[in-house]
């Protein structure tokens, strides 16, 4: 048998809800993964309460996509990667004008990017091609740009 929900219950998510974006910007994804499937409150008192924080502006993916993309690709991430994470919190980066401008000005800038950081992180690996390529995947870049970062600097 299924319990309404009580006020309480919205009250208390909707306070977890206020916590967790006062460390950091959230996305609904992240808090829907955190709230229901790890804290255990139900599906229906989590709808109510993110409803609550949509109307007061404290959870909004707009601004979690802007905030992320830009902050991501001024630390040495790749666009990939960024796009990837979207795609995994389902959100439609395409229809954010700001995050489009920041993608784009980052993938101008992205081959630069990728070997200033091999640069400042050498390999010490026996397979310094291989070490770099995989540094680089795992920062976000796309394989093909990698290979020729990975190519430019031995």
């Amino acid at each position: 048998m299924i319990k309404p929900t009580t006020k309480n219950e919205v009250s208390n998510c909707f306070r977890r809800i206020v916590i967790l974006t006062n460390y950091r910007e959230r996305c609904e994804v992240e808090l829907y993964d955190r709230l229901v499937n790890k804290e255990k409150f139900s599906k229906d008192v989590y709808f109510k309460a993110i409803k609550k924080a949509k109307n007061y502006d404290i959870v909004n993916d707009e601004r979690y996509a802007e905030l992320y993309a830009f902050s991501k690709s001024h630390a040495c991430r790749g666009t990939d990667g960024i796009i990837r994470h979207f795609s995994q919190m389902k959100i439609d980066y395409k229809s954010i004008p700001s995050v489009v401008e920041i993608l784009t000005e980052a993938k101008e800038h992205e081959l630069q990017v990728a070997i200033d950081y091999l640069k400042r992180h050498p390999s010490r690996s026996k397979n310094a091609y291989a070490s770099h390529v995989r540094k680089l995947t795992n920062r976000g870049f796309s394989t093909s740009l990698a290979i020729r970062a990975a190519n430019y600097l031995l």
